[in-house]
């Protein structure tokens, strides 16, 4: 994940118990039926699951379950002053490791490799929940636009593009538009360093639905459509604007894009690379991992409001 070499999350919290409640990390017994926490409440942890498993319901519906080994609680741990995104119930007998969020505050310094891991181990949880509200509103839509296409540029295109793109707008453009927890000179910096700019026509695919993912892009002006695949076919479920983080989730797991953008305006985008962002230094990769949670978080709850209330986990 992201080119950074670091033990697992499961390897650094099957430590021995003495170092996980030195650290903050509280043992937590449910027994089948009981609720963790219901949809709504005020978030003031999260949990990791040793043992059994725990039902996710938004809005009454059942949406995932989460076996040993999963996280509970990800969506809203990392971002202040946002509450529960669902009920947690167990659907069995469980045994859980609790970090309350005063707690996962003090880890940051106390143990930034596992805190890092936490957040990674999030993000990529998050993802996967956005992918299933995808998959399930794919199931019940019909493609009413021709699906994204890469088509060949003529020299007259390509001309018009370089001279259209001549002038990006400065990187603090999009790092203002970014959820960062507050911009520092460093960040705008290093991101300076890392990120490169690319200029998108209206029309233009930035990306393609299936395409392999080799990097995140942060929309600095100018806006995107999202279409999904559907049938012969695709649909629109949502615009983006400035400060949108994109191409995120298949990043993060290497794999491939899960849905197309389209420049429904013209517009600008700074690109990340997988290389690039691995090269960047903790706190700045720890302040991106952080604006990521806010705008998956979004997602999250948005896609739960679009996916039928038969959809599959």
């Amino acid at each position: 994940m992201l080119g950074r070499e670091r033990p697992s999350l499961q390897a650094l919290l099957e430590r021995p118990a003495s170092e996980l409640v030195a650290e903050g990390w509280e043992w937590c017994e449910l027994k089948a039926g009981e609720v963790l926490w219901r949809q709504g409440d005020e978030t003031n942890g999260l949990a990791w699951v040793v043992h059994g498993y725990a039902q996710i319901r938004v809005d009454g519906v059942e949406r995932d379950r989460v076996g040993p080994g999963g996280l509970l609680g990800e969506a809203s741990v990392f971002v202040p002053g946002q509450d529960r995104t669902a009920d947690v119930v167990a659907a069995e007998p469980m045994l859980l490791w609790f970090l309350r969020r005063d707690m996962l505050v003090r880890l940051q310094a106390l143990h930034p490799e596992l805190y890092d891991a936490l957040i990674e181990a999030a993000i990529v949880v998050l993802a996967r929940r956005i992918g299933a509200n995808e998959r399930a509103l794919r199931r019940h839509q019909r493609g009413d636009r021709p699906p994204p296409r890469r088509e060949p540029a003529s020299w007259w295109t390509r001309m018009a593009r370089k001279l259209e793109g001549r002038h990006p707008p400065p990187i603090e453009e999009a790092i203002d538009a970014l959820p960062t927890f507050g911009r520092t000179n460093r960040l705008v910096t290093k991101l300076s360093e890392l990120a490169e700019p690319l200029y998108v026509r209206v029309g233009e695919a930035l990306c393609i639905e299936g395409d392999r993912a080799a990097s995140m892009y942060i929309v600095a002006r100018g806006e995107l459509a999202v279409m999904l695949v559907a049938g012969d076919g695709a649909f629109e479920i949502g615009k983006v604007g400035p400060g949108a983080l994109l191409g995120t989730s298949a990043l993060f797991e290497e794999g491939t894009r899960t849905a197309s953008l389209v420049a429904a305006e013209p517009t600008w985008v700074y690109e990340l690379t997988r290389e690039r962002l691995a090269e960047a230094p903790a706190d700045v990769w720890r302040a991106m991992a952080k604006s990521l949670m806010v705008v998956l978080r979004g997602q999250l709850v948005e896609g739960h409001h679009r996916a039928p209330t038969d959809a599959e986990p």
